[in-house]
């Protein structure tokens, strides 16, 4: 039998030492017990360590356990920092009690089985080699390691980066195909920006604003389709920017249910212009996405223009025709030869479908003005099943409805019936994006047309169908010598 008092042990030089060892050991037939080890390991003041061993020369058996408070002395030492760093993080102080039991039967298994909690008072982490700081880190940790490991969070309450969060749920299966997260996480007054370091994926669009989350998950990594949440989330003041988009004071409420987001209600300010939206996005393998759109007034010129430089003027939208943008578009989202069914580049909207609202009160396109503008699109894995847009322009109206396949860029089917009734030809052809006319007047037009674009040339070929076109009164402006007549 052994008393230890004020001994130290050196470890390797990436591991700090173990001092101030206090304790009893007994060597009896082969068996070691320790008994009310206690101890520093760096910084870290252990708690009360218990340990019996079993048959050490054939089958191991090894039986620990570890109680009381373990507690955060120091952290300046080379060797802490490092081993900190080696486990995710660069700061760790504060203090958790410990309960902790362990077990490793080299007969049955290499496998270390572990049962315990620990409780946090007062916890202070930030992580590395991102920087997400936790302070005031309150609740219990729960672990679990047999056959597999599990993490469980009771009351977990604390700081992250100056917002308040609650955490309460499980993680289990850790690291394994079919790990499952379960619970429910709070947060109040989260700035976007530092969700950054958090979500790489968002630097692009240089968040801002802050975000209220109250949400229960429950996700299984290798059953995405049975996802289920509940709960609410808010933004304020939201703010993003991304190439010649700038999205600013936006104010969104959404509402979880099962596999569905629902946006209560979104009012932004895009490019500068008010936009308010409703709908909800369900589904995970298949989205559908239903929203509406509506604004009191909208320059879909300033909407859709190209970055401004410091001291130029916004410019205007290019005047290319709808052929040629949807050509371009497919022909950036295709690969060559491919079609949109097949494309790794557009598996998205493959999956995707959307059913489409808008109501704009009045606006502007192409410096043309317009009221009243109800459009509707009804969109499913490369068709437009339905779409249809009804506007006053002038003192006359266009009507428009129909349907397209766009799933091959180099053929894509469209159909559709006009209806223009009383709008002056000059106003149509801006509208159009096509070159100013000679022929001034009202225009009348009905009738059905199909075909197929993949460049002009080829719509030109394929369309089929019967349109009615009537001008006038009006008149025809002719270019001569001495300027129009």
């Amino acid at each position: 039998e052994l008393e230890l008092r004020g001994m130290s042990v050196n470890l390797p030089p990436a591991w700090p030492g173990l001092a101030n060892i206090e304790g009893g050991l007994r060597l009896r037939n082969g068996e070691i017990k320790v008994s009310g080890l206690r101890g520093m390991f760096g910084p870290l003041a252990l708690p009360v360590v218990e340990l019996q061993t079993e048959d050490l020369m054939s089958t191991p058996r090894i039986h620990a356990s570890a109680s009381g408070p373990l507690v955060i002395a120091a952290e300046d030492e080379g060797s802490i920092k490092q081993l900190l760093e080696q486990h995710g993080l660069k700061q760790l102080s504060g203090i958790a009690n410990v309960k902790l039991q362990a077990t490793y039967d080299w007969s049955k298994s290499d496998r270390l089985d572990v049962l315990g909690s620990l409780e946090l008072d007062g916890v202070e982490v930030e992580t590395y080699p991102t920087a997400i700081h936790f302070q005031d880190l309150h609740g219990k940790v729960h672990l679990q390691r047999s056959k597999d490991f599990d993490i469980s969070f009771k009351g977990l309450r604390g700081v992250m980066d100056q917002a308040r969060v609650e955490v309460d749920g499980t993680i289990n299966h850790i690291g394994s195909k079919s790990m499952l997260l379960d619970g429910r996480v709070k947060a109040d007054g989260r700035r976007l920006a530092e969700l950054v370091s958090v979500l790489p994926i968002l630097k692009p669009y240089q968040p801002d604003g802050q975000i209220d989350v109250d949400a229960k998950v429950r996700y299984q990594f290798d059953k995405p389709e049975k996802l289920h949440t509940a709960g609410k989330i808010k933004a304020r003041d939201l703010a993003m920017h991304y190439e010649q988009y700038h999205l600013v004071q936006g104010d969104v409420d959404m509402s979880l249910a099962g596999q569905t987001a629902i946006i209560e209600q979104a009012s932004i300010q895009l490019n500068d212009q008010s936009l308010h939206i409703r709908g909800e996005v369900a589904g995970i393998r298949t989205p559908e996405v239903q929203l509406h759109v509506s604004s009191p007034s909208l320059d879909i010129d300033r909407l859709l223009s190209k970055p401004v430089k410091p001291g130029c003027q916004a410019q205007e939208p290019a005047m290319e025709s709808p052929v040629v943008i949807a050509t371009s578009i497919n022909q950036q989202a295709v690969e060559p030869g491919g079609d949109i069914r097949h494309s790794h580049h557009t598996d998205w909207i493959n999956q995707l479908i959307l059913h489409l609202q808008a109501d704009i009160a009045q606006g502007q396109y192409r410096k043309e003005g317009f009221r009243n503008l109800k459009s509707m699109l009804d969109y499913e894995s490369g068709l437009i099943n339905a779409y249809s847009v009804e506007v006053s322009v002038g003192e006359g109206s266009i009507k428009a409805s129909g349907k397209g396949d766009l799933r091959y860029p180099d053929r894509m089917m469209f159909s559709i019936e006009p209806n223009v009734s009383n709008v002056p030809l000059e106003s149509l052809s801006r509208l159009a994006g096509l070159e100013e006319t000679l022929l001034h007047g009202p225009v009348t037009i009905d009738g059905v047309i199909s075909g197929h674009a993949g460049n002009e040339k080829e719509l030109l070929k394929s369309l089929t169908g019967n349109i009615d076109a009537r001008v006038g009164p009006g008149r025809i402006r002719s270019k001569t010598a001495l300027g129009d007549s």
